[in-house]
């Protein structure tokens, strides 16, 4: 799915962009993922579970480009990717293709600023 370019304000007034992953975003989504893992404060995996290599991003990027009912959001503070918010279905069955996993990940300098709920 894709989310067209969106500019939204922080409570601090900071200006944010957001928009579907693209892939330019390749290594610096895999680099914000990997720094996620290191901060185990709200996360679910332990750093030595991220597996995820660099060359695995494209691929993931595209398959929310091109599937109806995936979505990865990329948020960009002066460019630098601070926050992904990712939505996929959890059944390929149609009827039940309402329900979706979603995940929020946001770095730890921009937590506290309401940055969540204006993804959400």
């Amino acid at each position: 799915m894709i989310f067209p370019f969106k500019t939204l304000t922080l409570k601090t007034s900071e200006q944010i962009e957001i928009e579907s992953a693209q892939l330019k975003d390749s290594n610096s989504l895999w680099e914000f993922g990997h720094a996620l893992a290191q901060d185990h404060t709200f996360q679910v995996i332990f750093p030595d579970e991220f597996n995820i290599k660099p060359e695995d991003e494209p691929k993931f990027i595209e398959d929310n480009l091109t599937h109806l009912m995936k979505l990865a959001l990329v948020a960009r503070h002066k460019g630098e990717v601070i926050a992904l918010v990712t939505i996929a279905p959890i059944s390929r069955l149609r009827k039940m293709s309402h329900v979706v996993s979603t995940s929020i990940g946001i770095v730890e300098d921009f937590r506290d600023k309401k940055l969540g709920r204006l993804l959400m």
